[in-house]
């Protein structure tokens, strides 16, 4: 009985997490400005994950690479995170969650800051007065 609820549960599982990360993907790159039916092409996706990270589209061709794929994964996801303006806890979340994270920063209400003009930069709060 329990074998049979985890042979059900193991699939939907994967659907699930398959379904967030290419919802979020199909998000993400819309609002970097590339077409959003890029995130479903195998292969294409990793060229212009690249591209909207700032990297040349070819550092794709690294993911044949055993071991080298890995290391690019993380470089990739850490530029996504720092061109929406968010640190490593998101380069991590994007690199080992990406069914939450991707449709946190695609459908989500994170904007690229390569896109916001400097009139919309946000204010920053001054540090507090040292003490003499």
């Amino acid at each position: 009985m329990l074998e049979k609820l985890v042979l059900m549960m193991v699939p939907g599982y994967f659907l699930f997490s398959s379904a967030g990360a290419a919802l979020g993907s199909w998000g993400l790159f819309t609002k970097a400005g590339e077409p959003g039916w890029a995130a479903l092409v195998p292969g294409y996706n990793l060229f212009v994950l690249a591209r909207i990270s700032g990297m040349s589209p070819f550092w794709a061709l690294l993911f044949v690479v055993p071991a080298a794929n890995m290391f690019l994964w993380y470089y990739i996801c850490d530029q996504l995170a720092m061109k929406f303006g968010k640190g490593i806890g998101t380069s991590l979340g994007l690199m080992f969650l990406a069914f939450i994270f991707f449709p946190l920063l695609g459908p989500g209400e994170y904007e690229d800051r390569r896109k916001r003009s400097s009139s919309q930069e946000p204010t920053r709060r001054p540090l507090s007065p040292r003490r003499a």
